[in-house]
């Protein structure tokens, strides 16, 4: 599976945003179809750092991978990835939804990296520390000699 089709299966299962449905011709709604009206939906959409926060919570979100310590995926995938779910999202749901999934990815890079540069700081110190030991007790075994 690629990871645009990763990050659609993600998004068709995990955001319960009402689909626009289309017609053979054009797109269709009535007014009792607005995102307002529909079931299942309370209130307004979330804000961008609202939906991230909330993405980042999701251990399938993390399972994604999307931003690793290495690279973030690309804009456009995720772009893709949002805009191919059937039936589709409204287009201003897309936008939110694809800017808040690279955001979210950005972050968890981010994470990735300060976790890696910890790690790396810590094996340096361990390092110098077993030098420091194997220099202390070479240094006794040449006393003795």
């Amino acid at each position: 599976m690629t990871k645009t089709e990763q990050i659609a299966q993600f998004v068709d299962e995990y955001i319960a945003w009402p689909r626009v449905r289309m017609s053979g011709f054009e797109e269709i709604r009535m007014p009792w179809e607005q995102p307002e009206f529909c079931v299942g939906f309370q209130g307004q959409r979330p804000t961008l750092e609202a939906l991230v926060n909330e993405l980042l919570g999701v251990a399938e979100f993390r399972a994604l991978q999307l931003g690793t310590w290495l690279n973030t995926a690309d804009g456009q995938i995720i772009v893709q990835a949002v805009e191919s779910v059937s039936p589709p999202f409204y287009r201003q749901d897309i936008e939110l939804l694809a800017a808040a999934l690279q955001y979210a990815a950005e972050h968890q890079q981010k994470a990735g990296r300060q976790k890696a540069g910890r790690f790396a700081i810590r094996a340096v110190g361990a390092a110098a520390v077993l030098g420091v030991l194997i220099a202390a007790s070479n240094s006794g075994f040449d006393e003795a000699a």
